[in-house]
């Protein structure tokens, strides 16, 4: 009797450990011009639970909980979080990162070929 009453406790617990647990789908794409940006990182904050987006922007990741956080973030683009709460589908629209040049290099090669 004891061992059935914990066996039914673990059980309890097991299954609301999983309950916690949603599925969150969305896309992520250029704010600029509305294409989807493929291999964008998709990860819940504060965890190491991550994902990319494949190449129609398209993800789907399993959060947590209800108050989770996704940070989407890609080369060239500005960093976006959202919260997930009450939604199962969460969508990311990335604004571009202005362009800059911080040094220009010179190289000079004289007429006959050698460095100097």
């Amino acid at each position: 009797m004891r061992l059935l009453i914990i066996t039914m406790l673990v059980l309890f617990f097991a299954t609301a450990t999983f309950a916690q647990q949603k599925t969150v789908t969305g896309t992520v794409k250029n704010k600029a011009d509305n294409t989807p940006v493929a291999n964008a990182s998709v990860q819940v904050k504060g965890t190491s639970t991550g994902t990319q987006t494949n190449a129609s922007g398209a993800y789907t990741i399993s959060v947590p909980s209800d108050t989770s956080t996704l940070v989407v973030s890609y080369v060239g683009f500005q960093t976006a979080e959202l919260p997930t709460t009450g939604a199962t589908e969460v969508d990311f629209s990335l604004n571009q990162l202005p362009l800059e040049l911080n040094q220009v290099v010179w190289l000079v090669i004289p007429p006959n070929g050698k460095r100097i």
